[in-house]
């Protein structure tokens, strides 16, 4: 009769011993804690989620890029990372092939060796072998995207497709090119008010 009691005395106490092992939480990788999702003393099954870790070591850096611009990224040479008054050196690990409907843009993964801190928004910059105009140029002429460049000594506008406001574009256009700045965003709209008013 002693036997059995003490028998199921220490099974009790085994089971107190894991059940105690099992409030103690470990994270799985090194990191800082973001979110705490429950409190002291509340009960919590196997599975409930306690804690929103972010790692510290080995982190990842992701930047949406417009479509039109993965080419050039992909052959870029050399990226970074401006944020904070500073710039860090990236190194580019891959790019998903899902384009996002909306934004028409894809998700590049880098990796930096500087301790960047979790959350650190800022820039992603590359170096590229192919002209780009800036978007300060870009002007919208009868629903379409493009800039005024000088050819024969007249403005000329030039319809650039793939351009996307606020945002640089690629151009093809030879080293030379005469692009306008002063007073370019007066240009075409006297013709364009004056073909409105003769209808």
């Amino acid at each position: 009769m002693l036997k059995s009691e003490l028998a199921a005395t220490r099974q009790g106490v085994e089971a107190a011993r894991l059940q105690l092992a099992r409030t103690t939480i470990r994270a799985p990788f090194a990191g800082v804690v973001r979110e705490r999702l429950a409190s002291v003393g509340d009960l919590a099954a196997p599975g409930t989620p306690l804690l929103v870790l972010s790692a510290t070591g080995n982190t990842e850096l992701r930047a949406r890029v417009p479509t039109a611009q993965i080419g050039s990224l992909r052959a870029a040479g050399k990226w970074e990372l401006a944020a904070g008054g500073a710039t860090h050196p990236l190194r580019l690990l891959r790019v998903s092939p899902v384009v996002e409907p909306g934004g028409q843009a894809q998700e590049a993964v880098f990796s930096s060796n500087a301790a960047l801190a979790p959350g650190l928004a800022g820039e992603v910059r590359w170096r590229s072998s192919v002209p780009h105009l800036p978007p300060a140029f870009l002007q919208q002429r009868t629903g379409v995207l493009g800039a005024y460049v000088e050819r024969d000594g007249k403005p000329v506008f030039v319809p650039l497709p793939d351009a996307e406001a606020g945002r640089p574009v690629a151009v093809d256009w030879p080293a030379d090119t005469a692009v306008i700045d002063e007073g370019r965003f007066a240009l075409g709209l006297a013709a364009a008010d004056a073909a409105g008013n003769g209808k």
